[in-house]
């Protein structure tokens, strides 16, 4: 109870500029949610096929149909097939996402912590304006708000860019792990 009063309390000391800071990190984390639970259960996927071998294969599973997508469309020519291994390989990562909305998230949350910073200098060079530099209390809320809102700001953003970043490397390690799919089609042919 006492963590939801803290939050509150720094949710309010924030000023306006703290609610789309949420919603924003409520979104980034629901892509990075959905982006990560997608690419690990694909890397899962093959990882299983890998191990129990090609000719194990699901007749009507989404592989078998891939592979059989392959056999078909390919030339025999080795510079043809190898385009056509890299195209359908990035086919199927790019229905994993590219993580632009992660790193849009992340960019939104930075400004919108500076956008706040200003919002509270303003507030605070006015409350000196109003009162004078005697009236610490009022002086002190503006501060208070353009630190909060850049740190929360900067917070979500630098989690942001460091999970888009490992979900990024992920997604390419899932790439290459499809094309060495394809290739073992290849070669299995």
């Amino acid at each position: 109870m006492e963590l939801l009063i803290s939050i509150y309390t720094h949710m309010v000391a924030g000023g306006i500029y703290m609610i789309p800071i949420l919603f924003i990190s409520i979104l980034m984390f629901s892509f990075i949610l959905f982006r990560g639970i997608t690419v690990w259960f694909v890397h899962r996927e093959l990882d299983i096929l890998f191990a129990n071998g090609l000719e194990n294969m699901n007749p009507a599973g989404k592989w078998n149909i891939r592979a059989h997508e392959y056999r078909r469309f390919r030339s025999g020519i080795e510079t043809i097939d190898f385009a056509l291994r890299e195209t359908l390989s990035q086919e199927l990562v790019g229905r994993v996402g590219t993580g632009n909305g992660i790193l849009l998230c992340a960019a939104l949350a930075t400004l919108l912590g500076l956008l706040g910073t200003v919002s509270g200098m303003i507030t605070s060079f006015e409350a000196i304006y109003d009162y004078g530099v005697g009236n610490t209390k009022s002086m002190s809320a503006g501060i208070s708000q353009a630190l909060i809102t850049t740190q929360s700001g900067l917070l979500v953003s630098i989690v942001g860019v460091m999970l888009g970043k490992f979900l990024s490397r992920m997604t390419f390690r899932l790439e290459q792990k499809v094309l060495d799919f394809y290739t073992l089609i290849e070669q299995n042919t």
